[in-house]
């Protein structure tokens, strides 16, 4: 049982491999500067769920590269990202919230987004936050908290597919 157990562990290692070998070929292209390229390796590998592509994709639209400048694309895969618990999605999708950028603006929405990226290290997050909270009213942080208190991370959209 043990030895099966062992088996199926570096069998699923394996077939993650090539995952992240398209993340990297999307790299390689965005950092030649070759954007189609990028959204194309990335486009595949965030439909299927992979947070870290769905950041990338997010930043595309959001600096109009590879694409067409698109903020409310850019927000939707930060979300995305974001509700998995990726730490980059949920600060900038904390921050899109905090400036209305292409979402509703939403101070409480915001600080939920930015106290979780903190929570979790991110620095930016933590400045974001802590500038935000001196000028949320009371009201509004006693709808945030339980807000940030009771929140899991989903499982990506197309688990179990």
């Amino acid at each position: 049982m043990k030895n099966a157990m062992v088996a199926l562990t570096v069998a699923l290692y394996f077939a993650a491999l090539p995952a992240r070998a398209d993340f990297a070929a999307g790299a390689k292209a965005y950092d030649g500067g070759d954007y189609k390229t990028a959204f194309a390796e990335w486009s595949v590998l965030a439909e299927s769920g992979d947070s870290d592509a769905q950041v990338a994709l997010a930043g595309l639209y959001r600096h109009g590269l590879g694409r067409d400048y698109d903020m409310v694309q850019a927000a939707i895969w930060y979300r995305r990202a974001a509700e998995q618990g990726d730490v980059i999605g949920q600060l900038n999708l904390g921050e899109f919230h905090l400036t209305g950028a292409r979402v509703k603006r939403n101070p409480v929405e915001a600080y939920m987004w930015l106290s979780l990226s903190a929570a979790r290290g991110n620095d930016w997050a933590v400045a974001k936050r802590n500038e935000l909270s001196v000028h949320l009213t009371r009201d509004q942080l006693s709808r945030a908290m339980p807000r940030i208190n009771a929140w899991r991370p989903r499982p990506p959209a197309n688990a179990g597919h």
